[in-house]
């Protein structure tokens, strides 16, 4: 949840970002809450009109103070005057024609400065100015107090020592700190909270020396560095004095004189010297001086291009040894540096008290902000500061979740625009939004993305599950792999069984089914050529008077013809046909494959070759001659 600081009496604005361009959608209804009340502490109604001209309702015991600025980007709801009791938890809802409602919570936080610093010795007299006289070596408590507080640890610093104690007791909130002053130098910051309510801040110098007379020591009180401290200051006197003699009978030493020291006005320390204002507005600017006797007067008088011009005595007036002058800035030349003169009997001060009036307003943006860092749970966020408005500023840091859209983190830079983001989810995206406040208002927002690291458990699993798929991954390839060559392996073996298979049909299946054809249904035993003489007359052999013919089987040509030279052997009877063309000379292996490819060819024409126990074969080697149409002429003997 956002924050946001006001100083009582002054103006606030809350946020609200109506998203208008985001959404492409109209608003309807704006409704403010504050904390868990019932009924709107402001409303705007723009259902039936547009938003610039919707109709305005503030509560009654805001209707003069507060104002809805729906024009501003972000818009914004001003109030006024801001009281302690109207700090708490603002809500901004706001109801699109189309779009979901939106709701926006923020903290406002109303600080109350300190009103007083006020100074007392030890029985609760009240102190200001030159205190005293004190007798060197005799010691000093005095006590600071300003409102609220939370109990510190108190500590003691060289030979100053600070004692406290604690209450606990509800303050205001944020508690005003105490501090002790030394001239300039610090003394003790450690105070404790009365059971009064006040924060008290004591010191104890237990041995006052001569090096002390005329020491300033200023209290301090504040809470806030929006604002500047309330101080008060007192100064050391030691007026008594002793006069001693000595000689060669002994020393004596003279009865305490009491010295009354006179000087004229100088200025006590001041914390804050500059003052931001702006045109239109007012800013009082106290001026205290110290003097004896503190009976003094003052002039003011302002400083600004070589230029002189004293402040009318109805801009300020005078009390004791302080005076405070109002300064209203209407043109530029009204602003530069405001001196504060101070005179007595004794004489005008030496060094004006000066104070800067410089233009104030909000200050500048965040300069060149970068993310230098990323863990996986910290993010490390570098900006410069811009222009301070002329006032002291702070520097804000809010970090969004962009998956659940809500707050994670508000983080505070009194000193400059530096953040270190922790505690933040691991692996996760945020928006941070940075920048600067003064007591005029805030800068323009710079926003950045940014996200945290994947945190070591879950580097780890991812490593882990990262693992588990390359072993998959593996396995998958692997058993592609070894799939493959065993279908190469099928395949190169089908390839050569089938090489193998038309290998053997093309040489010896096939010659002996081409022999079987031509020796088919034989009454005599088919004859080798072992064949005796006893078995098979050797007139009976194929004889051709010149040469005998044969059809080969060849799978390329089935018109290639062969003759082969054979023995002159002598047959009773022929049976023969008659070639369309003449034969060609052809070698024994293709005789052989012409001679497969005629027998089947002829088998699927139902032809058989020509014997002696077939009469009929002429018609049907017709037939086929005709369906080929080409001849051949086969002899067998009779």
């Amino acid at each position: 949840m956002p924050t946001y600081t006001f100083i009582e009496g002054e103006r606030a604005e809350l946020p609200c970002d109506l998203n208008v361009s985001a959404t492409e959608d109209e608003v309807s209804l704006v409704l403010w809450h504050r904390d868990e009340s019932g009924s709107p502490l402001y409303s705007v109604d723009a259902r039936d009109l547009p938003l610039p001209t919707a109709t305005h309702f503030p509560a009654v015991h805001m209707e003069s103070r507060a104002y809805f600025n729906s024009s501003a980007s972000p818009a914004y709801l001003r109030i006024d005057g801001i009281k302690k009791d109207e700090e708490g938890v603002y809500r901004c809802r706001v109801e699109y024609r189309r779009a979901r409602t939106e709701t926006l919570d923020m903290m406002m936080l109303v600080i109350v400065p300190p009103r007083e610093a006020i100074i007392m010795d030890e029985f609760g007299q009240h102190l200001h100015g030159v205190i005293g006289p004190y007798n060197e070596g005799s010691p000093v408590s005095l006590i600071c107090e300003g409102e609220g507080g939370l109990c510190k640890i108190h500590s003691r610093n060289g030979d100053v020592t600070s004692t406290s104690s604690c209450s606990n007791v509800e303050m205001s909130d944020p508690s005003p700190s105490v501090r002790w002053f030394r001239g300039d130098e610090l003394l003790d910051d450690t105070y404790y909270i009365t059971p009064q309510g006040f924060a008290r801040n004591e010191i104890h110098l237990p041995n006052l020396k001569r090096t002390d007379l005329l020491t300033t020591l200023t209290c301090e009180v504040f809470n806030t560095n929006l604002t500047a401290p309330v101080t008060s200051t007192v100064s050391l006197d030691m007026n008594w004095a002793n006069c001693a003699g000595t000689n060669s009978e002994g020393r004596a030493v003279s009865d305490p004189v009491l010295l009354q020291v006179l000087y004229s006005p100088r200025c006590e320390s001041v914390r804050s010297s500059v003052y931001g204002v702006g045109r239109t507005e007012s800013v009082s600017v106290t001026c205290e001086v110290d003097a004896y006797p503190n009976v003094v007067n003052f002039t003011w008088v302002l400083v600004n291009a070589d230029k002189h011009s004293p402040l009318p005595t109805a801009q300020f007036y005078s009390n004791g040894t302080k005076s405070v002058a109002t300064v209203s800035p209407r043109a530029p030349q009204d602003y530069g540096v405001l001196q504060c003169w101070a005179t007595n009997v004794i004489g005008q001060q030496k060094d004006p008290c000066s104070f800067r009036i410089i233009p104030a307003g909000v200050p500048e943006e965040p300069q060149n902000c970068q993310v230098t860092n990323r863990t996986s749970d910290c993010i490390y966020l570098d900006c410069e500061s811009g222009e301070d408005g002329g006032l002291q500023q702070i520097f804000q840091l809010e970090v969004m979740n962009t998956d659940s859209d809500k707050f994670i983190a508000n983080l505070t830079s009194r000193s400059s625009p530096n953040f270190i983001v922790c505690s933040l989810p691991p692996k996760e995206s945020f928006i941070l939004v940075v920048y600067a406040v003064n007591s005029k208002g805030r800068s323009k927002q710079v926003a950045l993305h940014s996200s945290t690291l994947a945190g070591p458990a879950k580097e780890k699993e991812i490593g882990e599950e990262a693992e588990v798929l390359t072993a998959i991954f593996g396995i998958v390839i692997g058993t592609i792999l070894v799939l493959a060559l065993i279908i190469v392996i099928i395949l190169l073996s089908i390839k050569l069984r089938s090489r193998r298979t038309v290998k053997a049909r093309n040489y010896s299946p096939d010659v002996e089914k081409c022999e079987a054809h031509l020796m088919k249904e034989c009454k005599e035993p088919c004859v080798t050529n072992s064949q005796g003489p006893d078995i098979i007359p050797e007139k009976s052999f194929f004889q051709e008077r010149s040469e005998t013919t044969a059809k080969t089987c060849d799978s390329e040509d089935d018109n290639n013809l062969s003759t082969i030279q054979g023995d002159a052997r002598k047959y009773g009877e022929y049976q023969s046909v008659t070639f369309t063309e003449d034969p060609e000379l052809i070698s024994t292996p293709k005789k052989l494959r012409l001679l497969q490819e005629i027998e089947g060819d002829v088998e699927e024409s139902g032809i058989t070759v020509e014997t002696p126990l077939i009469s009929s074969i002429p018609s049907a080697v017709q037939q086929w001659t005709d369906h080929r149409k080409e001849g051949l002429r086969l002899s067998t003997p009779v």
